[in-house]
């Protein structure tokens, strides 16, 4: 009785090893078909990863390009600023040197007058001559001088007012500075 007690025991025990190997196969099958499936999956990501990639690297390298002639310009830009600027300032300061020697002139001229008024103080102050012809205006009175006087002086201060002035230009205050830098990423609201 003990025999076939542990022969029956025996059986059931082999009869559930059974069952569990098979069960195990069966998992172990399952796994290996799922260890199959994920490596195919893995390798299709790494595919697909290599081409963005390559993309990516493709576009990154059209970008650094982009940029570089984007800074290339604004380089040119910035030197044709320059000279731009040091020409105007040259030319201002050749027609100040002309409108100076004018007004000089002129003074110059309104002194000459009035000597030659004070030296032949035997002419009346008040007599003015005024001829016109087609070929010329001629005004001949003693305050000729003070009347250039006052037109060289005039035409100086109005000069250095409105002509030679300098104005400040800062890059914010240019044009294009209001677009947006290329080499940062433009938000959207």
């Amino acid at each position: 009785m003990l025999l076939a007690t542990l022969l029956s025991v025996s059986a059931a025990l082999a009869a559930v090893d059974a069952q569990t190997a098979e069960r195990d196969h069966a998992e172990l099958q399952l796994a290996k078909a799922r260890v199959a499936q994920l490596t195919d999956e893995i390798s299709r990501l790494k595919a697909e990863q290599a081409a963005s990639s390559a993309q990516a690297t493709a576009g990154s390298v059209a970008y650094e390009k982009y940029l570089a002639s984007f800074y290339d310009q604004e380089s040119r830009f910035r030197d044709s600023y320059l000279r731009i600027s040091a020409w105007q300032i040259f030319a201002a300061n050749c027609v100040l040197a002309l409108v100076m020697l004018l007004s000089i002139s002129g003074v110059v001229f309104a002194g000459f007058q009035l000597w030659t008024a004070a030296k032949l103080a035997h002419t009346d102050a008040t007599t003015v001559n005024l001829e016109v012809s087609r070929k010329s205006v001629r005004l001949q009175t003693s305050v000729v001088g003070i009347a250039i006087l006052v037109i060289s002086g005039g035409f100086l201060i109005l000069f250095l007012h409105d002509v030679y002035r300098i104005d400040i230009v800062t890059p914010e205050s240019e044009p294009h500075a209001a677009a947006a830098n290329p080499s940062q990423p433009a938000s959207h609201p």
